[in-house]
């Protein structure tokens, strides 16, 4: 990754533009950095979890959003038809080192925070995150809310980064007393949210891992960071595990605790848990498309979290080491444990699948259902949603993939099993396809 941020450092010089170098941070502080720095975007260079080999770059605009997959379509299109100016060599831009950009990301964090109120519980957290990108910031976090930080070996975070980013869910669903509540799911803000189980197994482990020691060390709460600094799986003091769906509630619970009337972000494919978490406190639900940037672009616009200055105001939702602030913070003001505030999440039965459907008939897939479906059921935000008495279902076609995701929500998993195997069915039907591609169980408690 470095050789190749070396190689796009020179890239851009060579076009004219100057470029600001801060080093190995985690994507949410890249973020940050951009809006900090006023810049024009950002290049976020860094290893795909699972793949050694590989290289995985993140473009961010001046809004600190990541760009649309329109956008990226359009730069891979005008990279390999060279279609790019380069400058005259009088003209090159400058390369400048930005120094310990992290100190001024925790500096507007803590901005946003009663850290008093943090530092005043003296919460005991166990951590298992990247010691490369991640273990540095949450330490220094540590330092400066007054927490007793227990850190675990990071070799299995590394491989819940991946399983995290490709959406594995229900993985802890029979691990020990404490972890049954558990499942792993990126609560479909993909671009294309694609169910793959490779990294299940050594997630499991991760997960078992910290909650042993969390039962062991009478610590506040666990916490597994993918190593991008994005995503998080919590472990209440009992052992219980929280991501995806539950933990997106989670948040929007937080949100409307703190403010009368609060609006509260959240993709199609969310569950509705959230809504009825709104009515309780006399808030309103805001849905936007499964993709990341329309959810940062919506929590932006809503100011969902106060974001101070420089911080954006979604920055929480997609930023592990701010939203582990955050729950602390309303820990220590509502004084519960995170335990009691699981509780407060609405139980959530969705399941998920994901099945093959050549190109040229993806088309057709969507406009049958469409025209068979009752109209007075249907939500078309994105994709087509489809109210039953028992719950819903969505069809989500990917942007990048030629495959069809089944996303289904119900008062029982039995029930939301139905609906998605009703609409695997159709789909396939349709499609003239033999059988799903992959199918998998989604949150349930």
């Amino acid at each position: 990754a470095q050789v190749i941020k070396r190689a796009l450092s020179a890239g851009v010089l060579s076009s004219g533009r100057d470029v600001r170098d801060i080093g190995t941070v985690t994507i949410p502080v890249a973020r940050f950095a951009v809006a900090k720095l006023k810049s024009g975007g950002g290049i976020y260079v860094c290893r795909p979890a699972g793949d050694p080999n590989g290289v995985l770059l993140r473009f961010i605009d001046e809004k600190a959003l990541d760009i649309a997959g329109s956008e990226q379509r359009r730069i891979e299109r005008d990279f390999f038809g060279e279609d790019f100016a380069r400058a005259h060599a009088h003209a090159a831009g400058e390369l400048s080192y930005v120094p310990d950009i992290a100190a001024h990301y925790l500096n507007a964090l803590e901005s946003t925070l009663d850290v008093q109120a943090v530092r005043d519980r003296r919460f005991r957290v166990v951590l298992e995150a990247d010691r490369l990108t991640m273990l540095p910031l949450v330490r220094r976090l540590a330092e400066r809310f007054g927490l007793d930080l227990l850190v675990v070996d990071d070799a299995v975070g590394k491989a819940v980064g991946g399983a995290i980013d490709d959406a594995v869910a229900g993985v802890a669903d029979s691990v020990g007393d404490g972890m049954a509540d558990g499942a792993i799911d990126r609560a479909g803000l993909a671009d294309g949210p694609i169910g793959i189980e490779a990294e299940a197994d050594r997630v499991l482990e991760g997960l078992v891992g910290v909650s042993q020691r969390v039962l062991s060390s009478g610590a506040d709460l666990g916490v597994v960071i993918d190593p991008g600094g994005e995503r998080v799986i919590l472990v209440d003091e009992k052992g219980s595990s929280l991501s995806g769906d539950s933990f997106l509630a989670l948040l929007s619970l937080m949100v409307l605790r703190q403010r009368t009337g609060a609006r509260v972000v959240a993709p199609v494919t969310a569950p509705a848990a959230i809504e009825r978490l709104a009515r309780e406190f006399d808030g309103e639900v805001v849905r936007t498309k499964a993709n990341l940037r329309s959810v940062m672009e919506t929590m932006m616009r809503e100011k969902v979290f106060i974001g101070g200055s420089d911080l954006p105001n979604f920055q929480p939702a997609f930023d592990a080491v701010a939203a582990l602030a955050r729950i602390l913070e309303f820990m220590a003001k509502e004084k519960v444990p995170l335990s009691r505030l699981m509780t407060r999440v609405p139980p959530i039965h969705m399941d998920k699948a994901t099945v093959s459907c050549p190109w040229e008939r993806k088309g057709e897939v969507m406009r049958t259902l469409i025209e068979t479906e009752a109209k007075d059921r249907l939500e078309l935000l994105d994709g087509i949603k489809v109210y039953h008495d028992s719950g819903w279902a969505l069809v989500l076609p990917d942007s990048d993939e030629p495959v069809v995701h089944v996303y289904s929500e119900a008062a029982s998993m039995e029930d939301a099993m139905e609906l998605r195997n009703m609409y695997v069915s159709r789909i396939t039907e349709i499609s003239g396809q033999r059988s799903p591609e992959s199918g998998k169980h989604g949150e349930h408690s």
